[in-house]
């Protein structure tokens, strides 16, 4: 096992009975101390294959006994040697990750990783290094009279780590760049969008794949530190281009029209459920898309939303029908075709699916009712979509919800009537654990802005969570009562857990 004989060579002394932390906090390895009375003899790994390791099973330079000069003087605490190798490592690897995270995590996020990185001074990234726990771990087990030096060591290590960091997302970013301009080549090859330069549609693309055309040039939107020659000359401006995009759609885009334009699903485990909303934050892009890349691209996209659904479903399906209901509340429905189970959309064209694996199959065909079940699905995916809620701006508000990024949830809900399309149940949990109290802020800040028209109509009306969007069925706000969680209008239409 050579993390624990990295461990042992990251440490002067270890307290014994420290190793299960130690291993753990520091590896992710868990084991089990094997004592004999009072006293620790060895320990067993529980390896994350599930495979356990004995003592004697372990290398001898990984026995507890083979190994005393580490665990040999019981009367020292759990101590790192700071004059070692691994140590060095140690302090180089908090520098990389505080530098990195620092630009991630940089409410105004400016120009490249690279651009950062050469503009960051140690000061910069305390609160980062700090906020690591690599960083705690190491501080945690460096002796008080060597706390300084801990310090010292981050500084003095900080411009080699920097200059190297720097160098290699250099490099990575010129790559990056030259790879995105050779796969936009094989999408306007392939067509996958009917776009082109004569009216500049072509942009379009281009802001999807996080790059832009200026001076017979492409480079990344926000920096013109990297360039790749392109000459289409003066090209105009489609109208209402999206102003500001979010990198990590930009990421799933990618990686989508990688999928198609080489018909491979090689990327297909690093999709995630955002895939889907592709559509939502371009558009106009993908009002242009190929019918027949764009079937692909929505059983792809239907694939990678299931998988992460499941997840968040979990804890609120109990049988098979909870496993329906929770995806029709979402708008998705199932058909039992000659090849089993598939599942579709409202947010999709009614031909696309995306087929369900071999053990879910099992799992719904194992409903005693099961033609009832599927015929149940009908009304309440018309209800959905007579009440105009088949946009994925309502799928995108429960997303955001399951998420528990409730302040976002309640703008969308006060002040751009976007409502989730999500079982009655999960609502609920989501209200019960912070939503409401950030509706009633969001409501608050809303009647604020608008105090002057609230003062002429003298109400202020927010729509049920799960209502319609209609104007028949506003309720005016009255100190938050639950009329966002007022059920009772869901009766007999389907969409509790049980049958």
């Amino acid at each position: 096992m050579k993390q624990i004989e990295t461990t042992y060579d990251l440490f002067y002394t270890i307290d014994p009975h420290d190793l299960q932390d130690v291993l753990q906090e520091y590896q992710g390895i868990d084991i089990k101390l094997d004592k004999k009375g009072d006293v620790i003899e060895e320990f067993t790994i529980y390896d994350k294959s599930r495979y356990v390791f004995r003592a004697r099973e372990l290398g001898k330079n990984i026995r507890m006994q083979n190994r005393l000069d580490i665990f040999g003087n019981r009367d020292e605490p759990t101590q790192i040697d700071i004059e070692s190798k691994q140590f060095r490592l140690e302090v180089q690897k908090v520098i990389k990750e505080a530098l990195t995270t620092s630009y991630l995590k940089s409410p105004k996020q400016q120009g490249l990783l690279s651009e950062h990185i050469l503009k960051t001074s140690f000061g910069n990234i305390v609160p980062s290094l700090t906020a690591t726990k690599k960083h705690y771990f190491l501080e945690r087990y460096i002796p008080k009279n060597q706390k300084t030096e801990f310090r010292k060591a981050l500084e003095n290590a900080f411009p080699m780590v920097r200059q190297r960091l720097y160098e290699i997302e250099t490099k990575k970013e010129k790559e990056i760049l030259e790879n995105k301009f050779k796969l936009i080549g094989k999408v306007l090859k392939k067509g996958i969008f009917d776009v082109g330069i004569e009216k500049g549609s072509v942009r379009l693309l281009f802001q999807a794949w996080g790059v832009k055309y200026q001076n017979n040039e492409l480079c990344f939107t926000k920096s013109n530190k990297h360039t790749v020659p392109v000459k289409l000359g003066k090209l105009p401006f489609p109208d209402n281009m999206e102003k500001h995009v979010s990198t990590g759609f930009v990421r799933q885009n990618h990686l989508i029209l990688e999928m198609l334009s080489e018909q491979s699903s090689e990327n297909s485990s690093k999709l995630t459920a955002t895939a889907i909303f592709l559509p939502m934050i371009f558009p106009k892009l993908y009002g242009k898309m190929n019918t027949v890349y764009k079937k692909q691209y929505e059983s792809i996209a239907l694939g990678s939303y299931i998988k992460n659904a499941e997840r968040m479903h979990a804890p609120f399906e109990k049988s098979a029908k909870d496993y329906i209901s929770l995806f029709n509340a979402k708008g998705f429905y199932f058909v039992n075709g000659e090849k089993g189970f598939e599942i579709k959309s409202i947010y999709t064209d009614n031909t696309t699916s995306c087929p369900l694996p071999k053990r879910t199959n099992q799992y719904l065909s194992s409903i005693p009712d099961l033609s009832e079940t599927l015929k149940g699905q009908q009304p309440i995916i018309n209800e959905l979509i007579a009440d105009g809620r088949n946009n994925l701006e309502n799928l995108w508000a429960g997303h955001l919800m399951e998420r528990g990024l409730y302040d976002k949830v309640a703008f969308m809900l006060t002040a751009e009537k976007g409502y989730p399309n999500l079982h009655r149940e999960i609502v609920q949990h989501h209200m019960d654990n912070g939503l409401r109290e950030s509706v009633k802020m969001a409501s608050a800040r809303h009647s604020n802005i608008q105090q002057n028209r609230l003062l002429r109509k003298g109400v202020y009306a927010v729509s049920s969570l799960l209502g319609s969007r209609g104007k028949k069925t506003e309720e005016v706000y009255n100190g938050f009562k639950d009329e966002f969680t007022d059920w009772s209008k869901y009766k007999g239409k389907g969409r509790g857990l049980s049958f």
